[in-house]
Parts: C-alpha cells; structure tokens; sequence
C-alpha cells in the first residue's frame, strides 16, 4: 500500500500541475504586430498631415510647439543618433522627427 506522505505529494503535484495548464491557456494571444489603426499613421497620423502643414506656417509652429522651427530643429539634431530605431523587416520604426514632436507635446 501507499504512504499518506506520498499520496499528499502527488496531490500537491497534481494542483500545480493543473495550476499551471489554467495559467497558460489564460495567456492572452497577440493578434496584431502594427494594430490596423497605426497602421494608416504614414498618410493619417498627426505628424504627416498635421505637423507638415505647420511647418510652412511659423506662428502656427510656433503656437503648437511653442518654439520655432530652428529651436526644434536644433533639438532634433542634439538627440537624433538617442532616439532613432533600428528599421527591421517586420514594420517601420516611428521616425525621429515625430518622436521628437510626440514628445514635446
């Protein structure tokens, strides 16, 4: 006949055992490397239309950055090579410039 000492070690086996199957089918499944909304960010994004149409504007740069355009420029230029992604087969990296614009505003 068994010990109780081995039939209460296979039990807490068992616990963990299906402790750990419940945790693992909980895993939520990634469904989107880029979620469709980024997506479209290239032609619909505040950086490629908004921000570009600021650009010929310097009051407006001025009023949404609140600086001008070589003040931002200069910024870029300071911390481009601390902020610029490595561009990898899979998607598209957010450029440094609308980094840079993220983040000031």
């Amino acid at each position: 006949m068994f010990s109780s000492d081995s039939d209460s070690d296979f039990d807490e086996d068992l616990q963990f055992l299906l402790a750990m199957k419940l945790l693992k089918s909980k895993k939520k499944k990634r469904r989107y490397w880029v979620h469709p909304i980024n997506r479209g960010r290239q032609d619909k994004g505040e950086f490629h239309r908004l921000v570009r149409e600021l650009e010929s504007d310097d009051e407006k740069f001025h009023q949404y950055f609140r600086m001008n355009q070589a003040q931002y420029e200069e910024i870029h230029s300071l911390i481009e090579g601390d902020i610029k992604k490595v561009h990898t087969k899979f998607r598209e990296p957010i450029g440094t410039k609308e980094r840079l614009a993220l983040c000031l505003r």
